[in-house]
């Protein structure tokens, strides 16, 4: 992960995140009653599917296009939250509450999954592992890459669920008793980190009290809090909030190395902080002062690693060099290679490091993180790093304050400053900067042609309710490079720009242009964007696009480089004299570029020791010639006892005609049916709908005996 932030992990829920955690039966026929009730009332209040509405707004720039994200008519839903964007912009991951128009699910506060197609958005109702609790905010809380692969929340009974958002899901280890909480994962979402009080392993048999750190590395557990005799680094470990941010646990993205902190047992002991790789851990928190006095003990915590792995960031008051002149709190960098800390906070006695920002470049050679400044104890944030320590301009962390936003390789910091960081900047109101580490230059970002020193704020803080709980994937601000950079504002900074209400921006190499209209009546605010920000999310009650029919309601819209479907125009037919029944009223007119022809889906048939290893593992792999680019998805189904069931799932998005590989595991169900019957009849049905193909092929698992 490039961003951690030192936390509990009750802090890192949203408020519905914690109620979510908090689940009890008792709740069950309260949230129903409560929720029927909400479902009700919005059904009621929303207006019927109308007719096409003829929109006139202006459109976005830098060679963008909009697309509606979120369904065209909202009769039984109000949107909840914006909360995971996949790495390509293709998947988005969001909160309603009530029913997705169509859904079969029952009503309450579930996460839906938009996937682009060929012809537009397409939204999914994620069934959650205890769908009768309908007032849980069942978010997943992580993602692969491409939001194909999910860990769903853990019920009381057992423990974390994995599966595509779209279902069915799993428990990843087959365990009974009390819940997990989940604290990182590799990318790919083969290796999860999770604590637990209960006994699990029995090396974890000689804990007293207090909870343990598991990994789930494919399908095996195993301890992680161990020394390299397999023995628990602490068998009486305390769950306080302190130590919860102590013993914040990070992964690399492979899942090779995992850093966490633990506190030995003992009245006075201090924490530290460990790396286990490869079977073996290390102590990175071992001090390598080697004064004479090199002061008391302190307790250390971890704040961050690189996304490899190669460096770890501590955070501790504790003198660990001897270049540390005092015992105020600081970072030091673990470097793997040569096994060395390096204070990289500086050697300034009057600050302090606060754990409340902190990104470190993927290479670990800069740094920025907070800290505060005495007299005035404010939190401002420095850059550290090969040109020494430096205080970034009016930036500044206040509580519940706006974001700041870093780039990968911690070049640029984004953020908001009411300081007039520029002779341009006239006004007194927040304006975003952006902030170059080489060149310890400041950039005026909200500015432009038509304003920009109005008495009017501009922000980078996303405007829709996010929920900050996907562990692996926080929403970006700006894209990856810090090139491309968007915020909200009411100021017309463009021509363009003249409804006098809120509308979103993109700045890009010095290039302004509008995200939203400009025109409409009701505000648009930004609310994420894909790594290369190809994809700029917004939300907005206003019509931009003919398919938005629910009258006004709030939608999600994405700013698209190269994007857009094929215009939807009216039936020649006059829709008074023969209207066309609710879902046929558009029809398509694709461009003649995008008129494609279909080719078959080709499969390797699997072997016989393909077949054996299914049936022993519960894991398929097919091996599929993609027709062309574009999704290529594939479900599974088989008949258990009397009813046919969808077992498996996966889909794969082909870069162009060729070789893919579909990776599904076979549900649990499905394996324990396999396990009794000793046979199982796989239904395969291949899709790939921008080149109009379909293949349907059976596969027959047989378990020895």
């Amino acid at each position: 992960m490039d961003l951690i932030r030192i936390r509990s992990w009750g802090r890192a829920h949203s408020r519905f995140g914690r109620l979510a955690r908090g689940r009890r039966r008792l709740a069950a026929l309260a949230a129903a009653t409560i929720l029927t009730a909400v479902a009700t009332a919005t059904a009621t209040a929303a207006p019927e599917p109308g007719p096409l509405v003829p929109t006139t707004p202006g459109v976005p720039g830098h060679g963008r296009a909009w697309e509606l994200v979120t369904p065209g008519e909202q009769a039984s839903m109000v949107l909840w939250g914006f909360h995971a964007v996949a790495d390509d912009g293709s998947r988005v991951g969001y909160a309603i509450s009530g029913q997705l128009p169509g859904s079969s699910g029952a009503p309450g506060l579930p996460p839906a999954i938009a996937v682009r197609g060929a012809d537009g958005w397409t939204s999914t109702q994620t069934p959650v592992p205890e769908p009768e609790l309908v007032l849980d905010v069942a978010w997943p809380l992580a993602f692969n890459s491409n939001l194909t692969d999910s860990i769903q929340p853990d019920e009381p009974e057992t423990i974390l669920h994995r599966g595509p958002p779209e279902g069915p899901f799993e428990p990843l280890v087959e365990l009974e008793g009390g819940a997990s909480h989940l604290l990182a994962t590799s990318a790919d979402l083969e290796h999860v980190v999770f604590r637990s009080a209960k006994h699990y392993l029995p090396a974890d048999a000689e804990r007293t009290e207090g909870q343990s750190l598991y990994e789930i590395d494919g399908s095996v557990l195993r301890l992680v809090d161990v020394d390299n005799g397999g023995n628990l680094i602490s068998t009486c470990d305390t769950d306080d909030d302190l130590m919860r941010a102590g013993r914040r646990a990070a992964i690399s993205r492979d899942g090779s190395r995992i850093f966490f902190g633990q506190r030995p047992c003992g009245a006075f002991s201090s924490a530290r902080v460990y790396l286990r790789e490869g079977g073996t851990t290390t102590e990175i928190s071992a001090s390598q002062c080697d004064l004479a006095d090199c002061g008391p003990s302190g307790e250390v915590f971890l704040a961050g690693i690189t996304p490899s792995g190669s460096s770890g960031v501590l955070l501790t008051y504790e003198r660990l060099t001897n270049d540390d002149p005092d015992n105020s709190f600081d970072l030091y960098r673990y470097d793997l290679v040569d096994r060395e800390l390096t204070l990289i906070s500086g050697s300034l006695s009057e600050i302090s490091v606060t754990p409340d920002y902190l990104k470190i470049a993927r290479d670990g050679s800069r740094a920025y993180f907070s800290a505060t400044e005495e007299p005035s104890f404010a939190k401002k944030i420095y850059v550290t790093g090969n040109a020494g320590l430096r205080r970034v301009p009016g930036a500044e962390l206040a509580l519940n304050g706006p974001p700041v936003e870093s780039s990968d390789d911690a070049r640029y910091l984004v953020y908001e400053t009411e300081e007039a960081l520029v002779a341009t900047d006239t006004d007194t109101v927040a304006d975003v900067y952006r902030y170059d580490a080489e060149t310890d230059k400041v950039t005026l970002i909200s500015t432009g042609p038509a304003g920009g020193n109005g008495p009017i704020a501009a922000t980078i803080k996303p405007g829709s309710l996010t929920s900050g709980k996907v562990v692996n994937r926080p929403i970006r601000l700006t894209s990856s490079d810090g090139r491309r950079i968007f915020f909200t504002t009411a100021e017309a900074l463009l021509a363009a720009d003249h409804n006098g209400v809120e509308d979103a921006y993109e700045w890009a190499d010095g290039s302004l242009a509008l995200i939203s209209s400009g025109t409409g009546a009701a505000p648009a605010r930004f609310l994420g964007t894909n790594p290369d920000g190809t994809n700029a999310f917004f939300e907005t009650n206003d019509t931009l696009l003919a398919e938005d029919r629910d009258g006004g309601l709030v939608d999600y819209y994405v700013a698209r480089i190269g994007g857009g479907f094929p215009s939807m125009s009216v039936s020649e037919c006059d829709r008074a004299a023969c209207p066309a029944p609710p879902g046929e009223r558009f029809r398509r007119v694709p461009p003649a570029s995008a008129e494609t022809t279909a080719r078959g889906i080709q499969v390797r048939r699997l072997a016989a020791a393909e077949r054996r290893r299914v049936a022993a593992t519960g894991r398929l792999v097919l091996l599929v010639e993609a027709p062309g680019p574009g999704r290529l998805s594939a479900a599974v189904r088989t008949r258990i006892g009397s009813r046919s069931r969808t077992v498996a799932a996966a889909s794969v998005l082909a870069a162009a005609a060729g070789p893919v590989e579909l990776r599904m595991r076979l549900a649990g169900a499905a394996r324990r049916s396999l396990a009794r019957d000793g046979r199982l009849q796989l239904r395969v049905l291949l899709r790939a709908p921008q080149q109009g193909a379909v293949r349907r092929l059976g596969i027959a698992i047989e378990a020895r005996r």
